[in-house]
């Protein structure tokens, strides 16, 4: 890319990420939390997806910083929602199908979109 040419829109963007997981009973149980990522540019991803080295959840681990409203990992020493770190957003992304969501929902919300 041109150095001289420089895009004005924020660096990180907050992804908004919302689902379901089943309880015992098989019944759903919506969650809600938000992730706070670096941007990726465009050919940066394409590039990613295209080499063959492509894994949607070491892209989602290098580009999130933090996370809001996250309660679906406890610290099991104070058995509160655990605070943002390494270990427990691995812990986060082991849940089947988390990895695929937060892809999904970090490529919608920092990509641009058409104004209804």
């Amino acid at each position: 890319m041109n150095k001289r040419f420089v895009s004005v829109i924020s660096p990180t963007v907050v992804v908004p990420v919302k689902g379901t997981l089943k309880d015992a009973g098989g019944a759903p149980v919506p969650f809600k939390f938000s992730l706070i990522c670096r941007r990726m540019l465009a050919s940066e991803l394409k590039n990613r997806i295209n080499s063959g080295d492509f894994d949607m959840k070491e892209i989602v681990k290098e580009v999130t910083t933090g996370w809001q409203g996250q309660r679906l990992i406890n610290d099991q020493e104070t058995g509160e929602p655990a605070e943002f770190c390494a270990e427990a957003f691995d812990a986060l992304l082991d849940i089947s199908g988390m990895a695929l969501v937060c892809f999904n929902a970090f490529t919608k919300e920092s990509s641009a979109a058409e104004k209804n």
